[in-house]
């Protein structure tokens, strides 16, 4: 009788200790997860800012030198529009796959 209670004991600390693994597992994933999308996340927000902050540089030298016309200093503005929208809608799509 004894033998039989510890076994049960034994079987329910086994299964509340792998209950609590796959628990602590997917809380592990779910914050690596989070990571992994703010750092690519932070990584896109960088490479978007720097092609803004070249465009600018660019736009103002051409607006300081004088030697380009009203009509060639449009046309990097509009190529700054693409970038502009798409950092402000902020739409990234990101695939996480874990090794088990």
């Amino acid at each position: 009788m004894r033998l039989e209670e510890s076994q049960k004991r034994m079987e329910r600390r086994e299964e509340a200790y792998r209950q609590l693994r796959e628990e602590s597992t997917d809380v592990l994933k779910l914050w690596l997860g989070k990571c992994v999308n703010g750092f690519a996340i932070l990584g896109l927000d960088s490479v978007k800012w720097m092609k803004l902050d070249s465009l600018e540089r660019r736009l103002m030298s051409a607006k300081t030198s004088g030697s380009v016309g009203h009509k060639q200093i449009v046309e990097p503005e509009a190529r700054c529009a693409p970038v502009c929208r798409s950092y402000r809608t902020g739409v990234v799509s990101i695939r996480l796959e874990y090794p088990e």
